[in-house]
């Protein structure tokens, strides 16, 4: 399986509309990063310390495992319809969280507060989050 699921790409080539507003949601977040002085600096350091790690197989090794690590963590803190739903609370609730310019570019997105705001939504995106993690996809896919 390549990046993208091949039905996504199935609906991709039905529905060209629905690839390009996706593509020009991407482009306008990437943009809000680029003109946020704050957010780039914030995106500088990830990187700079990301050019360290690959030139260290030592620390590479240990960021890998630290995040299989996270992915189990969460898979496991996410695992019932009451913790997601604490999460989700948490997310609409707590103002530090907002504060944080990296989550709340990814959070403020009108799509993201709808998806905050319903119960459902917010179960149904974790979850197939989720299966896509434990599929070994979700890294780098539209």
């Amino acid at each position: 399986m390549g990046m993208i699921d091949d039905g996504l790409i199935d609906e991709y080539i039905a529905n060209p509309k629905k690839h390009k507003r996706e593509i020009k949601k991407i482009t306008d977040e990437m943009m809000a990063v680029f003109n946020d002085p704050e957010m780039m600096k914030e995106m500088i350091g990830m990187l700079s310390g990301m050019g360290e790690m690959l030139s260290d197989p030592e620390k590479m090794e240990a960021a890998l495992l630290e995040i299989v690590s996270e992915f189990e963590n969460w898979d496991a803190d996410m695992g019932s319809d009451e913790k997601l739903e604490a999460a989700r609370l948490e997310m609409l609730n707590n103002p530090d969280l907002a504060s944080n310019p990296m989550l709340s570019s990814v959070f403020n997105t009108d799509e993201m507060q709808d998806i905050l705001r319903d119960p459902k939504k917010w179960r149904e995106t974790i979850q197939e989050g989720q299966q896509q993690m434990r599929r070994g996809g979700g890294v780098g896919e539209l």
